[in-house]
């Protein structure tokens, strides 16, 4: 999708959103009272999971486009003409 439709900057810009997306995510799981268990519960119950679990894989999402076209980005500002 880089290299064929967006471009590698606009690809790590669209998912460094998402990446974002997921971490606000995952810090109103532990923020919100009604989103993390309290000290009385032993388990979390089917919302406060949802919603941790989808935090982690909408940071999954948002590493994944962005890792592999960091390093690329990163490579290209290498010159193979110059010596340094």
């Amino acid at each position: 999708m880089a290299d064929s439709i967006w471009g590698r900057y606009k690809t790590i810009l669209f998912f460094s959103y998402i990446y974002l997306v997921g971490l606000l995510m995952l810090v109103a799981s532990v923020s919100v009272p009604g989103l993390h268990p309290t000290a009385d519960q032993d388990n979390a119950n089917a919302v406060q999971n949802t919603v941790l679990f989808l935090s982690l894989y909408t940071i999954a999402l948002g590493t994944g486009g962005i890792k592999p076209n960091v390093s690329a980005f990163g490579a290209d500002q290498f010159d193979e003409d110059d010596p340094q």
